[in-house]
């Protein structure tokens, strides 16, 4: 079993992230050793993954262990990477602190659902896309809210570090953001009513509806995105080697084995409702 370590202060990781922003571009103009050199040396490939992401990566209450789909992909890539799906190490990470890690090189790589954009190019390069998700509302089962639309001048929560605190004012310019630290705080305000509605990619949202049948998602996708790994600016050694482990991956079938595994039952039953769209495919 993966060893797990947890989620640094958000205060530390804001210090350290101010130097790094500049520098992340030059990254390897100074240091030309990459991650993957790093980790072969260690022997041990360490992992950013989220831990209140139910599905892609979460702590067990009771276990402590981390499951999800990302951690058992981030197993299968140390196997392709170091020759064995047990040297690995997971780190814990936030939206909020993902990147300040991989910057700091505290992680090799981040598989921890970070959606693919313009702007987070800039602080990292990214593998091909791992899973397709959009952006989604999620509301308490007696809520009238039932289209992107009904948010507008509504306070609605989001999650610090995430694509929704973006793209939703993009959208809805008279949304009222509520920023949380975690799922698990925004969770709690939108059942005390502290919001409308939770917004976040459909994939996390997929694992919230599981545990808690008392909210339930509406309005299809006003996204389309996809996730991919993290890895350092300029890491092309990496990037490389993450990507032929992937393409290894899908081709040998383990990963539609690890899809079926965490949101087969999720997707299908749940198809007909959400999915059915033009770009409904993308979950199939």
């Amino acid at each position: 079993m993966a060893d797990i370590l947890d989620i640094p202060s958000w205060d530390m990781m804001m210090k350290k992230l101010l130097g790094l922003l500049l520098l992340s571009v030059s990254v390897f103009a100074d240091d030309e050793t990459s991650a993957l050199l790093l980790a072969q040396e260690r022997d041990r490939l360490i992992v950013g993954v989220k831990t209140d992401a139910r599905l892609f990566g979460f702590k067990e209450p009771i276990t402590g262990e981390i499951k999800g789909f990302d951690v058992e992909l981030a197993g299968a890539i140390s196997r392709y990477l170091l020759g064995d799906e047990h040297k690995l190490l997971l780190k814990s990470v936030s939206a909020q602190t993902r990147f300040p890690m991989l910057q700091n090189a505290e992680v090799d790589i981040l598989i921890a659902t970070v959606s693919i954009t313009e702007e987070r190019k800039h602080l990292a390069d990214f593998s091909d896309s791992y899973f397709e998700v959009g952006e989604s509302i999620l509301v308490d089962n007696h809520s009238k809210i039932t289209h992107l639309n009904d948010l507008a001048h509504k306070k609605v929560i989001v999650v610090k570090g995430t694509h929704a605190v973006t793209v939703l004012p993009q959208q809805i310019p008279s949304v009222k953001l509520l920023q949380y630290d975690n799922y698990i705080e925004a969770i709690k305000a939108l059942r005390k009513g502290e919001g409308v509605a939770l917004v976040t990619g459909s994939g996390i949202l997929m694992g919230i509806q599981k545990d808690n049948p008392d909210l339930h998602r509406v309005g299809g996708f006003f996204t389309f995105e996809s996730y991919g790994i993290a890895v350092r600016k300029g890491d092309s050694v990496m990037l490389d080697a993450v990507n032929t482990a992937l393409r290894k991956i899908r081709a040998s079938g383990e990963y539609n084995t690890l899809y079926q595994k965490w949101f087969g039952d999720v997707v299908e039953k749940e198809y007909d409702r959400f999915y059915q769209q033009k770009f409904g495919h993308l979950f199939k």
